[in-house]
């Protein structure tokens, strides 16, 4: 059979002695075929190697056969090697590069390797080198994708077909809904660029690749031609928007921004009483202790004292969204004063002078300012069976003590020089005891957790008559309905069978807030007495209602808007209770509760915060703005703080088997602690530290 090889070399020359090599056979004894005459390429790079088929010849003499006209340096290459005398007679010793090369060639067999990005094969008889498929690139061999694990011989040709990679960059415009801000939302994108990297011979490819990620910059005409579709001209930030097309990483970039409105200030009450000399509350020093010296007990104005004066508002600035567009500023409201008790509104009706000697009462809630005098009993002695219970629509001044079983009620504010026993005490406004408070009841600021029940009350109603007006609106207009019906009766027969099926749920929050207001009459306003009568009379009554048509049920809305005012939080709250000790009782505050000395066995609930310098011994105190104590715990009876889970907790000494409870933590003591700071930490667990 006839023994051929085709050869690779980077010449013809190398070619054909690599043939020659395996074969084992001279020139003499084969015949060559030149395939392919290779290329030196560019400086080296993408060279293209000389391929040649050897074929032993049957004959001695040797035959040549080109396929392809040689170049000078292969046409002088063969001559040399061919040419008789020049080679052959003299014995030749191989030098020390071309042992290096033989000693390569031999390193080389039966493996494949990179060079340049061209892969090279030396297959033997006994080992043929292995390619498979690769990621990021194509096999070929003989153009044939290559798809699994194959062998290759010399005759094999092998190429690479590497796979770039293109992301062009997304982006996004997003304007604000106010049209204050656009944002431009980046994605960057990229050219991926990979070369086969050279190879050492190996009997099993493994191609590796260099790569260079070239970014891909977002045309910034684009963005400003998007801007422009969208009519976004003003504020826009061209540097930032150029910073955002060269971005690598994704982001968001803020590239227009408006100009806010500069809100103006609402009108308001200004007032001596509450920003001067007098104070209601406790001060408080700056390490957190309560100044009990700072205590004013009630403030007092003469008559023809200015009780304060109603500042008018002051616009806002008008600002640019990013459209180019006016933004209005907000509005402003000016407070609207309400006539009080022993007060005249002069200058139209911008400032308070009291027309008569008293207690000076402010009641702001929303845009709304009621300024009294309030009257004041001084009430010398003791509050005893001699004198009965005190109840009364103003402040009291007890000079002696409240004795067994007494009772006295105000709306307005209490001072008592002695002690409280065993009686029941309830101030619309501030208590002070001088002394001591034993196994009584004390309510001081009923009037703010009246407010906090009627509120959610007060808004349903007023939601849910904007829906009445509107079902009443539509039923007038039926065609089935007859305009003389109203002429009659009003609206008393259609309101009766609303409340009755489309809307019985607003009847009984009427029901629940009449009720609140008759049970509370001794703790409330002329105001909410009157309105519970409007109440019961146009709604509670329907078979008898005066109320005729939308005119009244709209005047109806309007009173409840103005209670709802009054009542809507944050309420201004001037509520406080202070004595010396209390021994035995239930106290509830609206405002905050301080004790000089502390309390034993008592039940105390209050809005703001609780805080004594003494103890508490035994007894649930609870503080809605936290509680300072200095000492507390019982080795005998339970003691429980509990505060909400925004406040905290502030114990000097707490003795083993204190609970201390804030939001639904809790937790007891086991040992004696000194210098508590309880508090809930960002998971919601309960700290101390």
């Amino acid at each position: 059979m006839e023994r051929n090889i085709v050869s690779k070399g980077k010449t013809v020359a190398e070619a054909v002695n690599l043939a020659l090599d395996l074969l084992g056979a001279s020139k003499e004894n084969v015949n060559i075929e030149i395939l392919d005459n290779g290329s030196k390429g560019v400086f080296g790079l993408a060279a293209k190697p000389a391929v040649v088929r050897v074929t032993m010849a049957a004959a001695a003499v040797p035959v040549r056969e080109v396929a392809a006209p040689l170049d000078l340096d292969q046409l002088v290459a063969l001559t040399l090697d061919s040419e008789p005398g020049i080679t052959d007679q003299v014995p030749r010793v191989p030098d020390r590069e071309e042992s290096v090369s033989r000693s390569n060639e031999e390193h080389k067999a039966g493996k494949l390797w990179v060079e340049g990005g061209v892969v090279y094969v030396k297959s033997t008889p006994e080992r043929r080198p292995l390619i498979g498929p690769v990621k990021h690139a194509k096999i070929f061999k003989n153009g044939v994708p290559v798809e699994t694990m194959e062998p290759l011989t010399d005759q094999d040709r092998v190429t690479v077909e590497v796979q770039m990679e293109h992301k062009e960059p997304e982006w996004e415009l997003i304007a604000s809904e106010n049209l204050m801000s656009v944002t431009l939302h980046v994605k960057p994108g990229y050219r991926l660029h990979r070369s086969l990297r050279d190879m050492e011979p190996r009997h099993q490819a493994e191609f590796e690749f260099e790569e260079v990620k070239l970014p891909i910059e977002i045309q910034s005409a684009e963005v400003l031609n998007a801007l422009k579709e969208k009519e976004i001209t003003f504020g826009i930030k061209h540097d930032v928007i150029k910073e955002a097309c060269r971005s690598t990483i994704p982001g968001s970039f803020l590239i227009s921004e408006g100009m806010p409105a500069a809100p103006g200030s609402h009108g308001h009450f200004q007032t001596p009483i509450e920003t001067g000399k007098q104070h209601t509350f406790p001060r408080k020093r700056e390490d957190g202790t309560v100044d009990y010296r700072e205590i004013r007990e009630f403030p007092t104005a003469s008559e023809g004292e200015i009780l304060g004066t109603i500042i008018p508002p002051v616009p806002g600035v008008p600002g640019i969204n990013v459209k180019g567009e006016t933004v209005e500023a907000p509005p402003v409201y000016p407070v609207v004063s309400i006539e009080g008790i022993g007060v005249a509104w002069t200058d139209n009706g911008s400032r308070a002078i009291a027309m008569k000697a008293g207690m000076p009462q402010i009641r702001q809630q929303g845009y709304r300012i009621k300024v009294s005098i309030v009257p004041k009993l001084i009430h010398a002695g003791d509050v005893d069976l001699t004198s009965g219970n005190i109840h009364f629509q103003g402040d009291v001044e007890i000079t002696g003590s409240v004795q067994d079983g007494m009772k006295v009620d105000t709306s307005g504010s209490i001072l008592i020089f002695g002690n409280v026993n065993m009686s029941s005490i309830s101030a619309s406004q501030s208590l002070i005891v001088r002394n001591n408070i034993i196994s009584s009841k004390i309510t001081v600021g009923k009037s703010n957790m009246l407010y906090a029940e009627m509120e959610p009350l007060l808004k349903e109603i007023s939601e849910r008559l904007i829906v009445l007006k509107a079902a009443i609106h539509q039923i007038s207009h039926a065609a089935a309905f007859k305009v003389t019906d109203f002429q009659s009766s009003g609206l008393r027969p259609l309101l009766n069978v609303l409340l009755k099926g489309k809307f019985k749920h607003l009847n009984e929050t009427f029901v629940n807030l009449f009720e609140k207001i008759e049970g509370s009459r001794s703790y409330l306003d002329e105001e909410w007495i009157k309105y519970a009568g409007e109440l019961h009379g146009k709604f509670l009554n329907p078979m008898n209602s005066k109320l005729l048509e939308l005119n009244d049920l709209d005047q109806f809305q309007q009173q409840t808007d103005y209670l709802h005012a009054i009542v809507e939080p944050p309420l201004e709250n001037h509520v406080f209770a202070k004595f010396d000790y209390a021994h035995n009782s239930h106290i509830y505050s609206g405002g905050d509760v301080v004790a000089s000395k502390g309390f034993y066995g008592s039940m105390v609930y209050c809005q703001g915060e609780l805080e004594t310098r003494g103890f508490l011994r035994g007894g649930v105190y609870y503080g809605g703005k936290g509680i300072r104590v200095g000492e507390a715990g019982s080795g005998g009876k339970p003691t429980k703080l509990h505060v909400p889970e925004h406040s905290e907790i502030r114990v000097m000494k707490a003795l083993e088997g204190t609970v201390l409870q804030i939001g639904k933590r809790s937790m007891q003591l086991s040992a004696e602690e000194h210098n508590i700071h309880a508090r809930l930490n960002a998971n919601g667990e309960l700290i101390l530290h």
